[in-house]
C-alpha cells in the first residue's frame, strides 16, 4: 500500500487506520448477511416487529451520525479526502458520458460570474462560491453530501408534521439475495422491478386505501464480498393509527403484505430465495426519532461523503464513495474500475421517490431537483477574498487536495483575514503557485496568477477587435 499524503496542518490522528482495498473476489463461505447494514441478524425472524427511534440507529457524536467499526474522520480530514476523491473521479471517470459534468464541478466559474468568491459560513467554515456544480448524488462526494443533507432535513420535517397531525410513520427495509458475479445494473433492476410489483399489486393498493398509506422510498447501495447490494429504505406514512401494541392486526398486516409480495416476486420471476438470508424489516418510528430517521434514510450521506468519509463500510462492505476514498489513498486500479462501474450503473436512476400526493398532503411544496439543491447558495457571513479563474483552477484541479487545504486556513471565525492570508499564500507558494494580491476598493483582496491579468487583457482586446470587424 502506498503511503498516504496528508495536509501539512493535520496530525496523524486525523486519519483512521486501514484503507486496504477489498475489491477482490470473496471466499464462497462468506455470509451474505454481513453485507446488510442495519438488517436482522442471522436466524432472526423475517419480519422484525419493533420500535425505531433515533437513539437506536444514530449515535451521539458531534455530527449526530452513527459510529461503526471505523473511527470517524475529523472535519478537515474528511473535507480533504472528499476533495481529493472528487478530483480523482473527475480524472478517471470524466471521460464517461455519465460523469461529464463532474469535470467542471467545483473547478469552473459559473456562467455570469467572473471570479470565485471565498466566503465564511455562519458555522465558521470557509467555502468557495460562484462555481459550477454537477448535482450528482451518485458520483460526486461533495454535491452528494449537500443533496442528502438537505433531503434528510426535509424528510425530518415531513415526519414531524405527519406525527403532529396524528399519523403513524413506519420504517421498512427491503433487501435481496445477491452474488459476486452479478452486475450492478442486474441487481438494481431486480430491486426496482420487485418494488414496482409490490406497489402495483391489489393487496397493497387495498391496504393503502384503507390505512391511508403514502411513502418515501430511497435506494442505498453497498459493495462487499458478495458484490453489489442495492436495497430499499422506505418510510410509510399512515393516516390511521398503527401500533404493534394498540393496533397489532393492522401492524402485522402491513408486514405480511410487504413480505408476501416481496418474496413472491423475488422467487417467481427472479429466482431469488430471499428467505434464506434476507428479510423484510419493519419498525415503528417513535415521535422522538424524527430527526434521526431523516438521517437514517439517507444513511449513505452521513456514513460517507463529507459526513464521515471513511464510515461507509462494515467489516465486509463499502459504500461507493468509500471505494473512491480508498482509491485516492491506495491508487488501486481495481477500486477505480469498480467506481467506474458504479458511475455507469447508477447514472439516470433516482435515489428518492415520493408517492403521489404525499408532499401535497404534508404541504411541502414542489420537490427541488438534485441539481438545484447542489447549486443552492450557502449562508455567508463574510467575504474573505476573490480568486481569478485560472488561479482557482490551478488550486482545485489536482488530486493533492489543495482546495480544501487552502480553505481550511480561513475556517476559524473571528480571526482577521490579514493574519490568515499570508499563511495561506505561503502554503500555495510551497506547492508552486505564486500569487499576486491586489487591493480593491471594497477592501476584499483579489488573488491571481502573476500573468493572469495580462492574458485576460489581451483576450479582451482580441474580442473587441473581432467585434469591430
Amino acid at each position: 500500500m502506498t503511503k498516504r499524503s496528508r495536509p501539512d496542518d493535520m496530525s496523524d490522528g486525523d486519519f483512521p487506520n486501514g484503507g486496504r482495498s477489498r475489491s477482490r473476489p470473496p471466499s464462497r463461505e462468506a455470509q451474505a448477511q454481513a453485507d446488510r447494514p442495519g438488517g436482522p441478524a442471522a436466524g432472526a425472524p423475517l419480519v422484525i416487529i419493533g420500535n425505531y427511534s433515533a437513539s437506536q440507529a444514530v449515535g451521539t457524536g458531534t455530527d449526530g451520525y452513527e459510529l461503526q467499526s471505523v473511527e470517524p474522520l475529523k472535519g478537515k480530514a474528511r473535507r480533504f479526502l472528499a476533495d481529493r476523491a472528487r478530483a480523482l473521479i473527475a480524472e478517471t471517470c470524466g471521460h464517461l458520458a455519465e460523469a461529464a459534468k463532474i469535470r467542471s464541478c467545483g473547478v469552473n466559474v459559473k456562467h455570469g460570474n467572473s471570479m470565485v468568491s471565498v466566503e465564511r459560513h455562519l458555522k465558521g467554515y470557509a467555502y468557495a462560491s460562484g462555481l459550477q456544480t454537477c448535482g450528482s448524488v451518485w458520483a460526486c462526494p461533495i454535491c452528494s453530501f449537500k443533496i442528502r443533507l438537505k433531503r434528510a432535513a426535509e424528510l425530518a420535517v415531513a415526519i414531524a408534521v405527519h406525527q403532529a397531525n396524528g399519523g403513524t410513520v413506519l420504517l421498512l427495509t427491503l433487501t435481496t439475495q445477491h452474488s459476486f458475479g452479478e452486475s450492478l445494473d442486474e441487481v438494481w433492476s431486480v430491486v426496482q422491478d420487485t418494488w414496482a410489483f409490490v406497489t402495483g399489486h391489489y393487496r397493497y393498493r387495498k391496504l393503502r386505501d384503507r390505512l391511508g398509506i403514502g411513502f418515501v422510498r430511497t435506494m442505498e447501495v453497498m459493495h462487499g464480498l458478495n458484490g453489489w447490494h442495492p436495497h430499499l429504505h422506505v418510510l410509510l406514512f399512515c393516516d390511521a393509527p398503527v401500533d404493534p401494541f394498540d393496533t397489532p392486526d393492522e401492524y402485522h398486516e402491513i408486514g405480511r403484505t410487504f413480505h408476501d409480495l416481496w418474496v413472491k416476486r423475488m422467487e417467481e420471476k427472479h429466482g431469488r430465495d430471499v428467505r434464506s438470508s434476507y428479510g423484510v424489516d419493519l419498525r415503528l418510528v417513535k415521535g422522538d426519532g424524527a430527526d434521526g430517521v431523516g438521517m437514517y434514510c439517507t444513511k449513505a450521506g452521513w456514513e460517507v461523503a463529507l459526513a464521515d468519509g471513511k464510515q461507509g463500510r462494515t467489516s465486509t462492505s463499502r459504500h461507493p464513495f468509500a471505494i473512491a476514498f480508498d482509491a485516492v489513498e491506495n491508487g488501486d486500479a481495481a477500486d477505480i474500475a469498480l467506481f467506474q462501474e458504479w458511475v455507469k450503473g447508477s447514472h439516470g436512476r433516482h435515489m428518492w421517490s415520493w408517492s403521489k400526493g404525499l408532499r401535497q398532503k404534508l404541504r411541502l411544496g414542489a420537490e427541488r431537483t438534485d441539481e438545484e439543491l447542489a447549486a443552492e447558495a450557502e449562508e455567508s457571513v463574510e467575504q474573505i477574498c476573490v480568486i481569478a479563474p485560472e488561479l482557482w483552477t490551478a488550486i482545485a484541479v489536482t488530486r493533492r487536495g489543495l482546495r480544501s487545504r487552502f480553505l481550511s486556513f480561513f475556517d476559524t471565525a473571528g480571526e482577521p483575514v490579514g493574519d490568515q492570508l499570508p499563511v495561506a499564500l505561503a502554503f500555495l507558494a510551497g506547492h508552486g503557485l505564486e500569487v499576486v494580491v491586489e487591493t480593491r476598493s471594497s477592501g476584499v483582496p483579489l488573488l491571481r496568477l502573476p500573468d493572469e491579468q495580462e492574458r485576460a487583457d489581451r483576450s479582451a482586446v482580441q474580442i473587441n477587435k473581432q467585434d469591430n470587424n
